[in-house]
């Protein structure tokens, strides 16, 4: 008997310390359409619960239209993560895609890890230096574990 409660112990210990960074991780889906140069989160009340845990972002940007005259080569888009808080909200970091082609619905994909970030709300802000003509949708997932 005493055995039996020994093992059943010691699995039940095993099994949390595997399933226990899967049970602390935390994903957040977002989407967004760039028709300009600039998409805030925050301003479009699309924020991020996030817990505490070591944060990335990946995702794609995806060639949605064209406007007629538009520049023959994408601006770089920058994808930046802030937490929100009193005061000045908190720059977490960023990451950039320039799409390649001009073909509708063609994908650039994206990715940064930013270290041990504190639990809180958080959001997207996509921008690029001028409005190229290049309208954009992005996709993709934020991540804590």
């Amino acid at each position: 008997m005493k055995k039996k409660v020994i093992s059943l112990f010691t699995s039940v210990i095993i099994i949390t310390i595997f399933l226990a960074p899967i049970a602390f991780a935390n994903s957040a889906s977002f989407k967004f359409t760039m028709n300009r140069r600039y998409v805030n989160g925050a301003k479009t009340g699309h924020t991020h619960s996030m817990t505490a845990g070591r944060m990335s972002i990946s995702g794609k940007l995806i060639v949605n239209s064209l406007d007629l005259g538009c520049n023959s080569r994408a601006n770089t888009v920058t994808i930046s993560v802030f937490k929100k808080q009193s005061g000045r909200d908190k720059y977490v970091g960023s990451t950039s895609a320039t799409p390649k082609s001009q073909s509708l619905g063609s994908t650039t994909s994206f990715s940064k890890a930013f270290g041990k970030q504190t639990g809180g709300t958080y959001y997207i802000v996509a921008g690029k230096a001028e409005d190229d003509g290049w309208n954009l949708k992005g996709r993709g997932t934020l991540t804590t574990r």
